[in-house]
Parts: C-alpha cells; structure tokens; sequence
C-alpha cells in the first residue's frame, strides 16, 4: 500500500471512529439510560453496525448481487415495454467498482469499536 492510501486509511478510519462515537451517543439517548451497562451496549452496537456496513459494501463491491439487479431491472424495463440500454455483460464490466480503502476502513473501525466495547464488558463483570 503506497503512502497516499495510508494517510487515506487513517483519515477515513478517524472519520469513522468519530461516527462510531456518535452513534453509540445518539442509542444512548434513545435509550434513555445512561448506565454505564447502556453505554457497553451501545458502544458495542456501533461498532457492530460499522463493520457490517463494511461487509455489505465488500459484497456490494464483489458483485454477487449483479445478476439479480440487473435481472430486476431488465423485469421492470420489461413491465413498461422498454429494452435495457446495456447487455448483461457490458452491466457487469462497465460497472464501478468501489474503491477498497473504503470496506478496509469500515473493518478496521468496527472493529476497534467493537473492541473497545468488549474491553469494557471484561473490565465491569470481572473487574
């Protein structure tokens, strides 16, 4: 990885940590419970959500779903008597690819995220 896409890394991954805290604020106040067993589950809860968001965008990315959308929309072009503009093959090759320093990053903060929550769960129950 070259220099640039480290610095990128980093950026995008503080960014992320910073979103991680906010949502574990915002589940906090949706709650309504500021203990400090809410505050373990929300950090958690961030975390996981975050790495999930990861996931998809890594199986988004993949393209495993490419032939069901463009089936989907070849159905619904179909319906009001339209041809779709591109064959299945042009769809799968002329589609962009997401760059992978943005699925890395949500991986990488989820997972501190969800880290950090379990620190805190091993330091209430065994601490």
């Amino acid at each position: 990885m070259n220099s640039e896409k480290k610095h990128n890394l980093r950026k995008i991954v503080i960014i992320e940590i910073i979103a991680g805290a906010l949502l574990t604020v915002g589940m906090l106040f949706y709650q309504q419970e500021f203990h400090f067993v809410s505050l373990m589950d929300s950090v958690v809860i961030a975390g996981i959500l975050l790495f999930s968001l990861g996931w998809i965008v890594y199986v988004i990315n993949v393209g495993i779903f490419d032939i069901a959308v463009y089936g989907f929309k070849q159905f619904g072009l179909a319906i009001i008597r339209k041809r779709p503009k591109l064959t299945l093959d042009q769809y799968l090759y002329e589609r962009e690819k997401i760059d992978s320093v943005v699925y890395k990053s949500l991986f990488i903060s989820g997972a501190i995220i969800t880290f950090i929550g379990a620190i805190l769960y091993v330091f209430y129950y065994f601490g």
